[in-house]
């Protein structure tokens, strides 16, 4: 498995996107199977179905590792902006940063309004 999440191999995120394209082809054919009758299964389907409840953790795992990263590169981002905008190295960073502050501050805000729910 991989275990350093912070920098994928090269070519990695343009090789998931086909294998994502590849499984939304595929899953009305596995809704379809998973729909059926346990009884009505053919071997084969059964085996489908066996295989894909091996590998969604696995999808899970990548969903939630794609979408830390996003969260965190937009923090960077963030924080970068500000430093930018109250050094004043950057004028026009200053019109950004207050476009940016209040989408920031709400979503810090549901983070830890979900986290103590």
């Amino acid at each position: 498995m991989y275990n350093d999440f912070t920098k994928f191999p090269a070519g990695f995120r343009d090789e998931l996107i086909i294998a994502l394209k590849k499984l939304e082809e595929f899953l009305p054919i596995f809704e379809r199977v998973a729909a059926m009758p346990e009884g009505e299964r053919t071997s084969e389907e059964k085996e489908i179905l066996s295989r894909l409840a091996d590998i969604i953790p696995e999808l899970q795992l990548v969903s939630n590792i794609m979408g830390n990263n996003a969260v965190h590169q937009a923090t960077k981002y963030y924080h970068y902006i500000e430093y930018l905008a109250k050094t004043g190295k950057h004028p026009e960073a200053i019109k950004i940063y207050e476009d940016l502050r209040p989408v920031y501050l709400a979503a810090v805000k549901e983070d830890l309004d979900g986290a103590t729910n």
